[in-house]
């Protein structure tokens, strides 16, 4: 059974990620721009090839998704895992988005 501390997340969570989409636009164009950005600087300091693959949008979200994480182990904060739990449906909807993969009909 799920306790409403875990549903009270869950909506705190997607009222962000909706409030958050109004400050900074589109997850999809928003997370092109930052892969673009780190793509570039990564191949700037030979830390990535210039042949290599660019990172992708929907990586962004997976890549902060680890960063939440992360923070966590040093000091866990609840905002952390609010954004937890944003980052990879985020992810997922800019995939489907930009066609890197079809929505499951489950």
């Amino acid at each position: 059974m799920i306790n409403k501390t875990n549903t009270s997340l869950l909506s705190e969570a997607v009222e962000t990620a909706e409030s958050r989409g109004g400050d900074y636009g589109s997850p999809a164009d928003n997370w092109q721009d930052i892969v673009d950005m780190i793509t570039r600087y990564l191949q700037m300091h030979g830390i990535m090839n210039c042949d290599s693959n660019e990172l992708k949008a929907w990586q962004w979200g997976e890549i902060m998704a680890i960063t939440k994480m992360c923070r966590n182990a040093q000091k866990p904060k609840y905002d952390n895992f609010r954004d937890q739990m944003v980052y990879p449906g985020l992810s997922g909807d800019v995939a489907v988005e930009t066609g890197a993969c079809e929505k499951d009909n489950v």
